[in-house]
């Protein structure tokens, strides 16, 4: 095993996975901690499963198991989806530019924020604070800011006030 295609998702599970590497056509079960999955796909590079439901939020090792062998070079982490509990500061120019501190929960692995619809740059700055830069409105007025992570989305509506 060399990868996997993704390294988070929801508790719910569901999503397809693809674990890359070589020799991989004999693969038995892909295994996410103690549970294992039938692969879906079977190539020699790659196998396809779809992600298990866990129990709670947790990092999990995968490993594929194969006819004469088993390998796990990945973790898959488990997340609880997103929550925005506030936006600071909650008002800024139209031109952009401000920066802005999002604070929730599960913010660990941000793909995306949005606000006013546009997409913000953006930067981790732990579990529970995003580090915003809103960009241009096309007008004064209230803006939704939403949150999108590998576990869902969070929005908070007319969060941010362009002035």
């Amino acid at each position: 095993m060399t990868g996997i295609s993704r390294t988070s998702g929801p508790l719910s599970g569901g999503d397809a996975l693809t674990v890359t590497g070589r020799g991989l056509i004999t693969t038995t079960e892909v295994r996410f901690g103690n549970v294992s999955v039938t692969p879906s796909t079977l190539l020699d590079d790659r196998v396809t499963v779809t992600v298990p439901p866990a129990q709670a939020p947790a990092p999990v090792p995968v490993t594929v198991v194969t006819q004469s062998n088993a390998y796990g070079r990945a973790v898959y982490t488990y997340t609880n989806p997103p929550g925005i509990s506030s936006v600071t500061p909650a008002s800024g120019p139209t031109s952009g530019g401000t920066p802005v501190s999002i604070e929730g929960t599960a913010l660990a692995f941000t793909q995306t924020v949005t606000n006013g619809g546009t997409q913000a740059d953006f930067g981790i700055i732990s579990a529970t604070r995003v580090a915003v830069v809103t960009p241009p409105a096309a007008a004064p007025g209230p803006a939704d800011v939403v949150v999108t992570t590998t576990s869902g989305t969070a929005t908070a509506p007319g969060a941010f006030l362009y002035t």
